[in-house]
């Protein structure tokens, strides 16, 4: 999951910070899902000759 990479990239997270990284996390997952829908937005566009 996201969040064990996070805390193996960050270190330990102090207590009471966890809701801060659990906040990171899911603005990573939105970035991610922004970028591959414009990615795929972009190749079905060209597919589809617009």
């Amino acid at each position: 999951m996201l969040y064990e990479e996070v805390v193996a990239l960050i270190g330990e997270v102090p207590p009471g910070f966890e809701p801060l990284v659990y906040f990171a996390c899911i603005m990573i997952l939105l970035w991610m899902l922004q970028f591959v829908s414009s990615v795929l937005w972009t190749i079905l566009s060209w597919f589809g000759g617009r």
